[in-house]
């Protein structure tokens, strides 16, 4: 159970880490 609720929350944060990371790259692009 533990180990399954780790992996749910890794997965969370590397959607929220993907998205951050895009805005970020998308935001310097736009800047240039």
């Amino acid at each position: 159970m533990l180990c399954l609720f780790k992996g749910k929350l890794v997965l969370h944060y590397a959607k929220i880490l993907k998205m951050f990371t895009f805005r970020l790259h998308t935001h310097r692009s736009k800047n240039t």
